[in-house]
């Protein structure tokens, strides 16, 4: 079928139209995957330098000039993730983690990705007991919902 008497503008107005539904961002979707605890991420005086986010583009050190956990507004509500690795464009990224207990009772946090973790989410004994009602140790591993969430919700620029 061959279409005659159409402007070439409407067809890329068209095309336009089909490549930002195509390229529009999704919105954030929340998701299930673990949490466990790593005592690393207590100590205030890590050093980036020994974390995924450490510098490159990306980097918290490159980007905020930032040396140690303490200097992290979120501290310390820090931690890794399996989506971050180095130079990542998640680095320093918000994330808004749930837990429901077996009573149906749940507690969010906000974490900031600085690392990268293997599986789920890593934070720090402090952080998880929080969101576990002091149960991080006797539990070790949780299973909760994340949602990245804007950067201010932890306190980041």
């Amino acid at each position: 079928m061959k279409l005659t008497g159409l402007s070439p503008f409407i067809f890329l107005a068209l095309d336009l139209v089909i490549l930002s539904v195509y390229t529009a961002p999704a919105p954030a979707q929340a998701f299930q995957t673990t949490l466990q605890y790593d005592p690393v991420f207590d100590n205030p005086d890590i050093q980036l330098s020994n974390l995924a986010c450490s510098d490159g583009q990306h980097g918290l050190i490159t980007r905020y000039e930032w040396h140690t956990l303490r200097d992290i507004p979120s501290y310390p509500h820090v931690g890794g993730s399996y989506l971050v690795g180095w130079n990542s464009p998640e680095c320093g990224s918000c994330w808004k983690l749930t837990y429901t207990d077996g009573n149906g009772h749940a507690r969010s946090t906000h974490v900031s990705a600085v690392d990268r973790t293997s599986a789920g989410f890593t934070v720090g004994v402090q952080a998880m007991n929080e969101i576990t009602g002091g149960n991080a140790v006797g539990l070790g591993r949780v299973v909760v919902n994340a949602e990245q969430v804007a950067t201010s919700k932890c306190g980041l620029p």
